[in-house]
Order: C-alpha cells, then sequence, then structure tokens
C-alpha cells in the first residue's frame, strides 16, 4: 500500500507548492550530504504501478480511508495534504485532512496505536554527517517527531550502528548507500522535497552567512550588523 501511495502522488504538484523553488528527493538524504547517491527507483507518479502495488495490498481495490495530520496553521502542509489527497482519488483511497497544533501531532505519533496514517514533517540534519539523518530511521528514534512512520529494518539500524562506529569513511559510505536503498525500497514515507532558501534582507544588513545545519528559516543573529547612518 505505501509503495502505491508513493507511485500515486503528484510530485510535480507538490513542488508547485514552492513554486518550483524545490527539487524533489532522490534518495532520504539530501543531496549535498557526505554518502549520498541517487537511488534507481525513487518513486515518482506512475499510476499504473500504484495500481499494481494496490493489487497486491490487502485493498485492491482501494475503498479505504487514511488520515493525514498537519499543523494547524501552517499553509504550505495543508497544501501538501491536499496534493495527497487529490493523488489518492485515482486510486479509491479517500484522505481526511486533521489539523492539530504541533505538540498533539507529535504526541500522537509518538505510539505506534496512537500514530495517524500520515504526516507531513520537515526535517533538517542538524550536523553535515550522514548519521544525522540516517539515525532518524534506526528504532531507537521512535517516539521522536522524524519517526512518526515507526519504521523497524533491524538490517538498516545494524547498518547504522556500524556506520556511526566506524571511522572509516569509504566503509561509510558504502554503508549509507545500502542504507538509503533499503530505506526506499521499504517505502515508510512518500519522499518528497528538498526547498531552496531564501532569505530577503536589506542591503544595509551586513554579516549574513548561509549555514545548511540551520533549521529551516533559522537565521544567527549573533552575527548580523547594521552598516546605515
Amino acid at each position: 500500500l505505501r509503495k502505491a501511495i508513493a507511485y500515486a502522488f503528484d510530485y510535480e504538484a507538490l513542488l508547485a507548492v514552492y513554486n518550483g523553488a524545490a527539487s524533489l528527493e532522490t534518495s532520504p538524504f539530501p543531496d549535498a550530504m557526505m554518502g549520498h547517491i541517487e537511488v534507481p527507483g525513487m518513486p515518482r507518479r506512475d499510476l499504473d504501478k500504484a495500481r499494481e502495488y494496490l493489487a497486491k495490498s490487502a485493498y485492491p481495490d482501494g475503498g479505504l480511508a487514511l488520515k493525514f495530520v498537519h499543523v494547524a496553521g501552517h499553509e504550505e502542509s495543508r497544501r501538501i495534504a491536499l496534493v495527497m489527497l487529490d493523488s489518492l482519488k485515482a486510486l479509491n483511497i479517500t484522505v481526511e485532512l486533521q489539523p492539530e497544533q504541533w505538540p498533539n501531532m507529535v504526541a500522537l505519533g509518538s505510539q505506534v496505536d496512537t500514530a495517524p496514517n500520515m504526516v507531513s514533517v520537515f526535517t533538517t540534519p542538524v550536523s553535515t554527517d550522514p548519521d544525522a539523518v540516517a539515525y532518524q530511521y534506526h528504532k531507537n528514534s521512535w517516539g521522536q517527531y522524524y519517526a512518526m512512520a515507526h519504521y523497524d529494518n533491524s538490517d538498516v539500524s545494524q547498518w547504522i550502528d556500524e556506520a556511526r562506529a566506524t571511522t572509516d569513511e569509504e566503509a561509510r559510505k558504502v554503508l549509507y548507500a545500502k542504507i538509503q536503498t533499503q530505506i526506499v525500497a521499504d517505502q515508510p514515507e512518500v519522499f518528497g522535497m528538498l526547498q531552496n532558501r531564501r532569505w530577503a534582507r536589506r542591503d544595509y544588513l551586513k554579516g549574513f552567512q548561509f549555514s545548511p545545519v540551520h533549521f529551516t528559516g533559522e537565521v544567527d543573529l549573533y552575527q548580523l550588523w547594521i552598516d546605515a547612518e
């Protein structure tokens, strides 16, 4: 069913939410991260494939309703949920949008038995090391906002542990390639987009520096200064 959803999703409509100022993920890892690979067979909209996977699921004719929880008042998340709602009509799957306050959404997703069918979550690596992303798919991450899929593949968790324990960068790259490939094969989520970060500032504001490990929209104010009379 997850594969069917991934192939039914309208990725071009997702990019349209950002007026084209984004690129589709080619892996669970960001493109610029060490160890990133372009995973072969990354799902893109293909309704024939979607129906093939649906036929293999417990819901070959669709006819089910899935709850999509998003942050209340966050327009991007709501529009992404609408893209999913529209996309799954082709599979006879109903998507029910449920806005929630962030703490409530995270609390629901922290347990397997209360986790929504789908959520819209933005994650930013807090380090340039690939472990910052890989560990989000480790079973020990269950209960965190970025692990609401409750993904559980013991091989992947073992490879993550091995990769974070070795200092051999080439060996780590081999492990991270396996990790990315297996995660995509298991499809715990619909892999979305990488947003182009943009900031507007006056020409008298000096000292701005881009940092890839800042959270989306976060700016380090300490280094900024104003050059004006």
